[in-house]
């Protein structure tokens, strides 16, 4: 049977697994809007932080 290299992302961090594709553990994929918002949100933050800036969100 043909092993497969794969990423499983944890709590813990990304961790590779090699195994039959019946023995891996499901993969998610995040969609890719989330990612790219959740990194511009990030790159805000620290833009706020740089530039003394307090800002309250609703979250």
């Amino acid at each position: 049977m043909e092993e497969i290299t794969a990423t499983e992302f944890t709590i813990d961090g990304p961790k590779r697994v090699v195994g039959p594709l019946k023995e891996l553990p499901i993969i998610m994929v995040p969609d890719r809007r989330e990612v790219k918002i959740e990194r511009l949100e990030r790159q805000l933050r620290e833009l706020e932080a740089k530039h003394g800036e307090v800002v309250n969100r609703l979250t």
